[in-house]
Parts: structure tokens; sequence; C-alpha cells
């Protein structure tokens, strides 16, 4: 989905009122300032467009990417989701975030852990999160989330990143 550039919000908000589109604005420099200090300083861009990929399937490996970003870019990766329905069986899995940045440009991959209950019908807890500091991919690295299969029984899964590029 994309969303509205600040541009087209203050357009918007110029019919309601000036107020408005200067409150949009704050705002907006206010999360990226907010990111700066809370990254150490560093300088983060201010995301232009924000890019999700998502995936869903039954009983294997779900894989949702965003493929590698234009010449010299990085994701910054800003969350992800992970939602599915349990398996006959139940099952303890580590769905794996791949293609990030550990540093000096050496790859890391990131390993959580997700519980698929013992019941087809029953709505596994999700798994979200949410980088109160983006997290950087690797430059020119497309980006992946990976949720292994729940077994069998198992009707939906899903994942989603969520992501915007910078240099």
């Amino acid at each position: 989905m994309r969303r509205p550039g600040i541009s087209m919000v203050c357009s918007r908000a110029a019919l309601r009122g000036f107020a408005v589109c200067l409150s949009i604005s704050l705002s907006l420099f206010s999360t990226v300032r907010a990111w700066a200090t809370a990254c150490g300083g560093a300088a983060i861009a201010t995301p232009q467009q924000n890019f999700t990929a998502s995936a869903t399937g039954a009983a294997a490996t779900v894989t949702a990417t965003l493929p590698a970003p234009p010449a010299g870019y990085k994701w910054q990766i800003t969350g992800f989701e992970i939602t599915a329905n349990g398996s006959t069986a139940g099952a303890s899995v580590t769905p794996t975030l791949s293609g990030l940045d550990g540093g000096a440009g050496a790859a890391v991959t990131g390993n959580y852990s997700f519980v698929f209950p013992a019941s087809a019908s029953t709505a596994a807890t999700p798994l979200t999160i949410v980088y109160s500091c983006p997290i950087s991919g690797l430059v020119n690295t497309a980006i992946s989330l990976s949720l292994p299969s729940g077994g069998a029984g198992n009707t939906t899964a899903s994942v989603n990143i969520h992501a915007f590029p910078s240099q």
C-alpha cells in the first residue's frame, strides 16, 4: 500500500488549515530526529515510501522477500509480523530474518521463536516486532523473513516485512 508523501498530505491539509499541515510536518520531523537520537546519532534517511513484502502458505515454509534495492541502497527494516493457525501436533519453530548488516558489511541472520498450537483450529499468538530504531540490511541485498512449516494440519501461515530504502 502506497502511503501519501508529506507534500500530498500537506496539500490535502491546506484545505483544512495550515495548522494541520504544520502539525504533520513537525510530527514527521520529530520521528526522524528521535530515530537519529535513539540510534546513537546515526543519520537515517527520511522514509519516502514504506514497502511491505508478504507471503502466505499452509503446512510449508513461508518466505516473504524484499528484493535487492537499487544500487548503493540498503533496506532499513522497521518491523515484521508472523501469524498462523495451529497444526495437528503443534510445533515450536525458529523464524529467520536474513540479509542483515552485522557491521562492517558482515551478513547476519536474526533468529526468533514462534509456536504453532497443537490444534489446527486455534490461532497462534502472533509475533509482532516493531524496531524503535530501524535495523539495516546489507547494501544491494534482498531481505527475507522465513517461517518454517508448522507441520501437518496447519491451514494458514503468513509473514510480512516492513522497510524503507536508504543510502
